[in-house]
């Protein structure tokens, strides 16, 4: 994967190991990106939703409130079992205890296909007066799913190493300047990493991703690893254009030749201008 060239004196990476190397990472980061736009997707949907069955339980109550107004002013005093019969379907209330007022008992109507329920309160005095609460709507808010955790961790775990490595790079950088080649590459491929790890941030994936203000630390981090590759290619580049002009690095790919007696290169397949073996010596005539 790694090789070292003596004469650029520098460890590079041979380009069918850069390309299956980019690749790979591309490719990965492609499928989490995807995976996590679904599953954003799916929890939006689940939000829509709520609100819809939000609206659609307060429409409700609102009629359930303007039937039960009509239904006081008509009855002043009522019983128990006339509110049963007439908003339970004869089904008995469920008891909440008592106060000074009388006897309280909980209303309780299923609604929609979330497990929503309206909630109402009756209280009935012992000389035939009622009053009446409600109702509310209690909607179920919708939960974060096992998937949505798992993602959300192992975005986190992710995006901090590779911040961390991030920044360990320019040291590594200065401290191994024979690897500078390497390293660069592992610059932008955390940078690409550390840019993809804030842009799919639950709270700005995918419909506000441009709200993410930790987008933007991951664009510059992008740019100055790009920038860094960039340069360091360059020099790598004339560097080794010089050498093909000598006839010492391969033409296309630019691997190092010397020492090549095959007649190909070795990682292009290339046909190439051998060096010729070393003449041998014939051995001394005896005496």
């Amino acid at each position: 994967m790694f090789h070292y060239d003596a004469q650029l004196r520098v460890w590079t990476m041979t380009p069918q190991a850069r390309r299956r190397a980019w690749f790979l990472l591309v490719s990965v980061l492609v499928m989490i990106a995807a995976y996590t736009a679904w599953l954003r997707l799916e929890s939006e949907a689940r939000w829509d939703a709520y609100r819809f069955e939000i609206d659609a339980a307060n429409a409700a109550v609102d009629s359930i409130n303007a039937k039960m107004a009509a239904y006081m002013g008509a009855h002043a005093r009522t019983s128990r079992a006339d509110v049963e019969k007439e908003f339970n379907g004869g089904k008995p209330l469920l008891s909440a205890g008592a106060d000074r007022f009388g006897d309280k008992f909980w209303w309780d109507m299923p609604f929609g296909k979330m497990g929503t329920v309206l909630r109402a309160q009756f209280q009935f005095s012992r000389d035939g007066f009622w009053r009446y609460t409600g109702p509310v709507a209690m909607v179920p808010v919708p939960g974060v799913t096992p998937q949505d955790q798992m993602v959300e961790a192992v975005r986190r775990q992710i995006l901090w190493g590779a911040i961390v490595l991030w920044f360990v790079w320019p040291f590594a950088m200065l401290m191994m300047p024979r690897a500078h080649a390497a390293i660069a590459e592992g610059w932008l491929a955390c940078s690409l990493i550390v840019c993809l790890g804030y842009a799919i941030a639950p709270d700005y994936w995918p419909l506000t991703v441009f709200d993410n203000d930790g987008l933007f630390f991951g664009v510059l981090m992008l740019v100055i690893g790009g920038m860094v590759y960039g340069i360091v290619f360059a020099h790598l580049r004339r560097a080794r254009k010089a050498f093909i002009d000598k006839g010492t690095h391969c033409r296309q790919c630019g691997y190092n030749l010397k020492g090549n007696v095959s007649g190909t290169c070795p990682e292009c397949g290339l046909a190439v201008e051998c060096e010729p073996p070393p003449a041998l010596e014939a051995p001394p005539s005896p005496a």
